[in-house]
């Protein structure tokens, strides 16, 4: 019997994990090369910068856009794979501000942190000081937030970043991811008028 169940397994059962492996390595590559394409071709429309992505799985790099608009630098990231893919719009802005915002779904990190407060149906906001969000989340970055509805949205360290599921493949859906970001750094340079600047890229580009 012991024989038997031997030949089963090196017979039967290894060569589905074998096949199973294959197929998911053949998934997870397809579906980077479709968003590598994707994100080439709006890269070029847009006259932005590309990254190509590089290696193999597991330790193939993402794709990446960058570009600089009015001194503020930005870029568009792909984080984790398959099921936990995430899309991600980060901004560097020029205006340094001290401070820090948090927006995640209720069982986010916004949730758990003591003086959060709901915004919209769906998200909770955390911010310190108490009173920094009011001056940055103005009605138009609460209508373009909203609108969007993200998976998180953090202002950490002088960065802003926007989170969503999925390796994106819309562009319309990229385009108001940057204009929700872009909102809100033009927001943040508008309620600290006086605050130090980084140094800002020449270039710019607009949605």
């Amino acid at each position: 019997m012991e024989i038997i169940g031997l030949f089963f397994a090196f017979g039967f059962v290894t060569p589905i994990v074998v096949l199973g492996f294959i197929a998911f390595y053949w998934k997870r590559t397809r579906g980077d090369d479709r968003v590598a394409v994707v994100w080439q071709a709006y890269a070029r429309r847009r006259r932005f910068r590309y990254s190509e992505p590089s290696g193999t799985w597991p330790n193939r790099t993402s794709p990446g856009i960058a570009w600089s608009e009015d001194g503020n630098d930005y870029r568009i990231e792909a984080r984790g794979a398959e099921a936990i893919a995430t899309t991600r719009v980060v901004a560097r802005p020029a205006v340094a501000v001290l401070g820090e915002i948090v927006v995640t779904r209720a069982g986010g990190e916004a949730g758990r942190k003591e003086g959060s407060t709901a915004l919209g149906h769906r998200l909770v906001l955390w911010a310190h000081p108490a009173g920094f969000a009011d001056r940055i989340f103005t009605s138009e970055v609460k209508r373009a937030l909203l609108g969007f509805e993200p998976a998180s949205l953090f202002y950490r360290r002088g960065e802003v970043s926007l989170d969503w599921a999925g390796g994106e493949e819309n562009d319309a859906r990229l385009d108001e991811a940057r204009a929700v970001v872009r909102r809100i750094v033009n927001a943040l340079a508008a309620s600290h008028p006086a605050a130090p600047a980084c140094d800002p890229e020449p270039t710019t580009a607009s949605i």
